[in-house]
């Protein structure tokens, strides 16, 4: 089992999608990937892989809100717009506290693609978030 762990972290780290895909239909593939404590669905968001983030939401896991969230923000950091956009389709009930925190990132490291996917969903004003992209 922990080669499966390895072996599904790596791939998704590296953005290899089909090997990927393969590790998670085996007998213990879901099993595997929350061992790991759901970091496969981080490493693939932050390194912007988004067929990976694909194949893992597509898997049948289950995540707790927090893994998701944290995604979201990883993603909006390094400027992964697809990514988010993924992740939003997947769980509609991101919290608004995620997106703010999402949004201030992505303002922060001027990702103007992950700003114009976030801000239809930003509880806080527009201006607030032009001010933080000037800084």
């Amino acid at each position: 089992m922990e080669k499966l762990v390895r072996a599904i972290s790596l791939a998704a780290y590296y953005g290899d999608a089909d090997e990927l895909s393969s590790l998670l239909t085996t007998k213990y593939g879901l099993r595997a990937l929350h061992a790991n404590d759901d970091y496969p669905l981080l490493y693939a968001a932050r390194n912007g892989h988004a067929s990976c983030v694909d194949a893992i939401l597509k898997s049948g896991a289950v995540f707790k809100t927090h893994a998701i969230a944290m995604a979201i923000r990883w993603a909006s950091a390094q400027g992964h717009a697809d990514c988010i956009r993924l992740l939003l389709n997947h769980d509609g009930k991101v919290h608004a506290d995620t997106i703010h925190m999402a949004m201030k990132d992505a303002c922060v490291n001027r990702h103007v693609e992950c700003m114009k996917l976030l801000q239809p969903l930003c509880p806080c004003p527009r201006e607030m978030y032009e001010r933080i992209a000037e800084v």
